[in-house]
């Protein structure tokens, strides 16, 4: 299947300095039909930033359709996140990040939330040698539907940041 192509990540609202993924994001809902479905939970949501459109890195979205062809028939995978702006990145984090604070069984120093909240959500970060993947489109959050279309069961649900989810 030929792909049509959008221009390289440029990152418009990443702050100075983070450099493109020289790559053409693709749009996932283009890819596999009934195969791979785009969720877009973010954006459902209404999280700051958050976009309507599925966009991987061309490869990651090579990846992704020869993964959904290796599915048993009739199953299929529900995305619900792939490529998301800086400033998604940025609300996860802050969002995260609160209720870390907040849930905490005693005070914790800043240290001791940033080691908690990498846990499951990378900071956001202007350093073009490690960039959070979501940031670049190199990510996908997924879960996988049966023939009936219903979600596998996976232990968590879908951004479940706790032990269960490790």
């Amino acid at each position: 299947m030929q792909l049509a192509p959008i221009p390289p990540a440029a990152f418009p609202d990443a702050p100075a300095g983070l450099a493109p993924v020289h790559e053409p994001l693709v749009d996932v809902a283009a890819l596999g039909g009934k195969r791979i479905r785009p969720a877009m939970e973010y954006y459902r949501q209404g999280l700051p930033g958050a976009t309507p459109r599925c966009l991987l890195r061309r490869s990651a979205a090579d990846r992704l359709l020869t993964a959904a062809r290796a599915l048993p028939p009739g199953y299929s995978f529900l995305v619900f996140d792939a490529w998301r702006p800086f400033a998604v990145q940025q609300a996860l984090f802050d969002r995260y990040r609160a209720l870390v604070v907040r849930t905490a069984e005693r005070p914790l120093t800043e240290a001791e939330v940033l080691q908690r909240v990498r846990l499951y959500v990378s900071p956001p970060s202007a350093d073009p040698a490690s960039p959070p993947a979501h940031t670049t489109g190199g990510a996908v959050d997924l879960t996988i539907v049966d023939p009936a279309g219903q979600p596998l069961a996976m232990g968590t649900a879908f951004d479940d940041f706790t032990e269960a989810a490790a």
